[in-house]
């Protein structure tokens, strides 16, 4: 197996014991994570996450309770960021999945890696999920997508709100053929406050960014 993005490296200077690998066999079935197990001590990322030995996930695993709270769950290794790192004990998949260790038993688990080799090979990226706050300096477009009780107010208030250099005609006009694309290529973060508000009164918005990732409604 070879690895990227790493800084340190331990191979076992002793193998695992019969105890040890009498409850390795019993723990997983994931061939991949045994491997690791067996032959390394330690496998720090160059990313901050560290992969254990097999007695350090051991004695994290009854540390944080694992067992008692999410009987599925082996941790595997530490994220850097909080965060343990997991593989399904008894799952014949490969998946690699990471949560929040204080969660444990109330969260559920996300999938970041399909198959732990590649994974591994790979550097052992974990994906940051984008923010929703980092979307609002997006250029984004508004669209109206059905027609409120009280259409009026709610076209005098986008008018109001958003800047509009339209009708209360040229909109109601055009709102017979929905979505109707109201406003185009601008950047939400100067109106959030006031989209949400025309959200929560009206629900008839749509606002996504030009990647078409949508912000309202949430």
């Amino acid at each position: 197996m070879i690895f990227n993005n790493t800084d340190f490296i331990y191979k076992r200077d002793k193998p695992l014991n019969h105890e040890y690998l009498s409850l390795l066999e019993a723990e997983l079935i994931n061939d991949d994570v045994k491997f690791i197990f067996r032959e390394y001590q330690e496998i720090n990322f160059s990313n901050g996450l560290t992969l254990f030995d097999f007695e350090t996930a051991v004695e994290k695993q009854k540390l944080y309770e694992i067992e008692i709270y999410d009987k599925e769950l082996f941790i595997i290794g530490f994220s850097g960021g909080g965060e343990g790192v997991f593989v399904k004990r008894e799952s014949k998949n490969k998946e690699i999945y990471l949560l929040d260790l204080s969660t444990v038993g109330s969260d559920e688990a996300k999938s970041i890696a399909n198959s732990f080799t590649s994974w591994v090979e790979n550097g052992a990226v974990i994906e940051e999920e984008e923010n929703d706050s980092d979307l609002l300096y997006d250029e984004a477009n508004l669209y109206i997508t059905s027609i409120p009780k009280e259409k009026n107010k709610f076209i005098i208030t986008l008018k109001k709100k958003l800047d509009l250099n339209l009708s209360i005609s040229d909109v109601s006009n055009n709102m017979n053929k929905l979505p109707y694309l109201i406003k185009s290529n601008f950047y939400p973060i100067k109106f959030i406050d006031d989209l949400e508000e025309i959200n929560n009164n009206f629900g008839c918005i749509l606002l996504k960014t030009k990647d078409g990732i949508e912000i309202l409604p949430r």
